[in-house]
């Protein structure tokens, strides 16, 4: 048995050691829009810039439950136009695009100072990290997984789910680095 092996959901872990200490420059992410209005409360990937062409993306992965963090910058999806061949007849003609959209978060300028991973199990399921949350020097926020959606919560936890044992892991911070 290898005893050393990093389990699953700490695969991400070692993304935010090089951000800790470094101030946000930028918070954007990937609006989605229907027919030119934005749709729902999905903020698909966020990326944090920290100048110096230092970015860190934010992302929910394809399993419905977890999410992710790199090195890499937001990529835009282009548009495209419903039609009947993409089974959503009632939309048929509908636009979908997404656009670049800066959060207005209070956030910007401010230190880096703590990453911590939310990390749920479902009954005796393997745990797997839901969310994380960034903490500044003068306040936090969550990038959360929200069954197939993401959502930033601003100095707030996310609420508790029923049959959800959740619980907090330290990822980086200006002490561990």
């Amino acid at each position: 048995m290898n005893f050393n092996r990093v389990p699953e959901y700490r695969k991400h872990f070692g993304v935010f050691e090089s951000y800790i200490g470094g101030t946000l420059q930028s918070l954007t992410f990937a609006q989605y829009h229907f027919n030119g209005e934005p749709s729902g409360n999905d903020i698909g990937s966020l990326e944090l810039g920290f100048g110096a062409s230092r970015f860190l993306l934010l992302s929910l992965s394809a399993d419905g439950e977890t999410v992710t963090a790199s090195h890499d910058r937001l990529v835009i999806q282009p548009g495209f136009t419903l039609g009947e061949e993409s089974g959503f007849t009632s939309e048929s003609g509908g636009r979908c695009d997404w656009l670049r959209t800066e959060c207005d978060s209070g956030f910007i300028g401010q230190r880096l100072s703590r990453v911590d991973a939310q990390v749920d199990r479902i009954n005796d399921s393997e745990p797997f990290t839901s969310g994380w949350v960034l903490r500044f020097d003068y306040g936090f926020f969550g990038y959360h997984n929200f069954g197939d959606d993401a959502h930033l919560l601003y100095n707030q936890e996310p609420p508790p789910c029923e049959r959800v044992t959740t619980s907090t892991e330290l990822v980086a911070d200006s002490i561990v680095g």
